[in-house]
């Protein structure tokens, strides 16, 4: 039986939001290279925040230049904001992991 959320089950999105939430419990087991494929597989994700900006140009019928975009942001869609709030998570923790490892020391600086 189909759920509510079946769709988004097989989404790209879905697939490597797993992948990066695998690869950063990978990390607690000390698994090399985990912390890069997770930050991979969530940038990934994330490029669905520009997917979104994109069709939200691309149905406003303006120009992918910066005047289009500013043009078509002045008035958002709610599948725009549904979009960009479905994928921010992402975004925000593919920004967080290098913060993390900067913070750490990197790779123990000077090995």
């Amino acid at each position: 039986m189909p759920t509510r959320f079946s769709h988004e089950l097989r989404t790209p999105t879905f697939a490597l939001t797993t992948i990066g939430v695998v690869s950063l419990a990978a990390t607690r087991f000390g698994l090399p290279y985990s912390p890069l494929v997770a930050f991979l597989a969530f940038l990934l994700a994330a490029g669905g925040v520009a997917m979104a900006l994109g069709s939200e140009v691309t149905a406003k019928q303006e120009k992918w230049e910066w005047d289009g975009i500013a043009r078509s942001l002045r008035r958002p869609t709610p599948t725009f904001w549904w979009q960009v709030c479905s994928h921010l998570p992402q975004l925000l923790v593919a920004l967080w992991l290098p913060y993390c490892w900067y913070r750490s020391g990197g790779k123990k600086r000077g090995d």
